[in-house]
């Protein structure tokens, strides 16, 4: 029974991570300018405009996938026009994850335009993310 249980649970996640991509119409127009991937070069740009979010994202990980998937419908009803969400990949950036002490896939560290961490959590979804972002 536990083999077959833990089979299910293994197609189960792997369903979760490989769910059909969005039809374009759906996407907010916003996610192409508000939700980038991680470089030096994108964190110092993002900073000068605003508030970033860095999200250490795993595409294995199911609700880092979720959350996203939501972001991709509904970026610019949760998060500040000037704020970007900037994409960290968890299993490559182990530089960034020492300097940040990140231990969790799924952890979202919000910063000031200064680079400075204000909030940080793991998991959630998209209504977590609303409750969590600190706006000044």
């Amino acid at each position: 029974m536990k083999k077959i249980t833990l089979i299910l649970s293994s197609l189960f996640l792997s369903a979760a991570c490989t769910s059909a991509p969005l039809d374009p119409s759906e996407i907010d127009p916003a996610f192409a300018t508000q939700y980038l991937e991680y470089s030096e070069s994108t964190l110092t740009t993002s900073l000068a405009k605003g508030p970033v979010l860095l999200n250490f994202h795993a595409d294995w990980c199911p609700s880092c996938v979720a959350l996203t998937k939501e972001l991709q419908k509904e970026i610019s009803q949760a998060i500040p026009a000037n704020m970007t969400i900037l994409e960290v990949d968890y299993d490559t950036e182990k530089e960034l994850k020492k300097i940040w002490e990140i231990r969790l896939q799924h952890t979202l560290i919000q910063l000031d335009q200064q680079g400075n961490e204000v909030t940080r959590w793991s998991g959630g979804n998209l209504a977590t993310l609303k409750d969590q972002i600190i706006i000044n």
